[in-house]
């Protein structure tokens, strides 16, 4: 799986990218920074989530030390001015918070230095079973003065397609326990929700992302983030996506699940992975060729000012949301396309194919 991953070129430098969001009520290009880390633990003890690539942005050939980390934060720091910058999202490859990728001493040191630079936002990404001590949690107030928020990827509330289909790892009751943990320490939280599960069709992936979405703002989630799948190399989706057992949604699935929420809702969802991802994917989804970069460019203002009229006017581009082929898988239910899946994955292993 991992043979043909590339070596890191320089461990002392990280990936940076810009999303669209909202800051303090206003549209803001967010930095999102993803350290070069060791790999997930997850990644290595399993083979990692069915849809995730960043063992891409791991170390997986390559010994990164803790000192590489300083210095990858500092070489950041030369690019993001945070008097133009103030929230930043500052990730690792895996988990910021388990101390196999960034040990805690070093990590409330990087927090030292994004505080005295005078960063006043800070979000990063972790598993939820990282979480759940609340003590380990309130000592990074003591080393940073502005806010802070965590994204945990919850992809589904439904425990078989969260497991199963995604290979989360993990039942809701550790999401619900980090949740209180996090609670107790004034660290609030986004949730993060695939749009584009394998094994499931059209219909069931938009209704359970509406699902997911309204239990996470019952849960107090601050922010959802809509993720529209892509391919990765080296995973799964990949792999039945070559074998015609897996389509990615339309950008126009998207957008119904936004119309789905209630009106309260609809501008707290932020939609990602429509035209940028780290690492870069095969394919991203789209619409058609006519209108995708109209829809595209739609999806980021919408992102920019959560004027839910950008999205509802997008059906005025084009036609093509009228023809969406919901065949596939048509006539079997989600138990037996995951059986029928399994299966044929287990036959071609064992064939060596």
């Amino acid at each position: 799986m991992y043979g043909d991953t590339p070596s890191i070129q320089d461990p002392n430098t990280c990936n940076i990218y810009f999303e669209e969001n909202r800051y303090l009520d206003k549209p803001y290009d967010m930095p999102l920074i993803t350290l070069v880390t060791t790999p997930c633990h997850w990644l290595t003890a399993t083979g990692g989530c069915t849809t995730c690539g960043y063992n891409l942005v791991s170390s997986l050939k390559d010994e990164i030390s803790q000192q590489n980390l300083i210095n990858q934060l500092n070489w950041t720091l030369e690019q993001i001015d945070a008097a133009k910058y103030p929230f930043i999202t500052l990730t690792s490859a895996g988990s910021f918070m388990d101390k196999r990728e960034i040990a805690d001493d070093v990590r409330l040191k990087m927090l030292d230095i994004l505080s005295d630079n005078g960063f006043k936002h800070l979000n990063f990404e972790c598993r939820p079973e990282y979480l759940t001590n609340p003590k380990r949690l309130l000592k990074l107030h003591d080393h940073f003065e502005g806010s802070i928020s965590v994204g945990i990827g919850l992809e589904s509330s439904d425990d078989f397609i969260r497991q199963c289909c995604l290979n989360k790892g993990y039942k809701l009751g550790i999401f619900l326990k980090a949740l209180d943990a996090l609670k107790k320490t004034d660290i609030s939280f986004d949730t993060y929700v695939m749009l584009g599960k394998p094994f499931l069709n059209r219909r069931e992936n938009i209704e359970d992302a509406v699902n997911t979405i309204n239990f996470a703002f019952n849960q107090g989630a601050e922010w959802a983030i809509l993720m529209v799948a892509n391919i990765q190399p080296y995973t799964l989706t990949n792999w039945l996506w070559r074998r015609g057992l897996y389509q990615l949604p339309s950008l126009w699935d998207a957008i119904e699940v936004i119309h789905r929420l209630p009106d309260d809702r609809k501008n707290m969802v932020l939609i990602k992975g429509v035209d940028k991802a780290l690492p870069t994917p095969l394919t991203f989804s789209t619409t058609c060729p006519n209108c995708n970069e109209k829809v595209i460019d739609a999806i980021r203002k919408w992102n920019l000012t959560g004027d839910y009229n950008l999205l509802k006017e997008c059906r005025e581009f084009c036609n093509c949301w009228k023809e969406i082929n919901d065949d596939f898988f048509k006539g079997t239910t989600l138990m037996e396309r995951y059986s029928m899946i399994c299966e044929q994955i287990n036959n071609e292993l064992l064939a060596g194919t």
